[in-house]
């Protein structure tokens, strides 16, 4: 699934990918030729075993660091648009997000259908 989604977001778009797991906080950075070939199971597991799996957008020309996700000025590629929209009050200081799954989608009915919908435990992730 994570090479799938890895491949369709990013191609063969040189850069370095950046991702981390919540609870070890330290980056791993996957080239070009990781992205597209890398063991998935490492990333699959630990979403199989409901760990927070996060990555930077925004692909960066150099790696950055073990302790760094990267930054705005070393962004070399965007793969799309997205948006992150939060869903109920569970876990938000805001209390006007929609409601459902439902009616957040409802929202974006004007919009054209997206590439990839990814529920983040307190909302959505939506890329075009």
């Amino acid at each position: 699934m994570a090479y799938k989604f890895f491949n369709e977001m990013y191609g063969d778009a040189d850069g370095y990918l950046a991702i981390w797991e919540s609870t070890k906080k330290s980056t791993k950075w996957l080239s070009k030729a990781e992205r597209m070939n890398f063991a998935l199971s490492d990333i699959d597991d630990l979403i199989k075993d409901n760990k927070n799996v996060y990555f930077g957008l925004g692909l960066q020309a150099e790696p950055r660091g073990e302790w760094s996700r990267g930054s705005a000025d070393g962004v070399c590629c965007i793969p799309g648009i997205w948006i992150d929209l939060d869903i109920g009050t569970e876990g938000h200081a805001a209390d006007n997000y929609p409601a459902t799954v439902e009616e957040g989608m409802s929202l974006l009915s004007e919009l054209p259908k997206p590439s990839y919908v990814v529920h983040s435990g307190g909302g959505m992730h939506i890329y075009w």
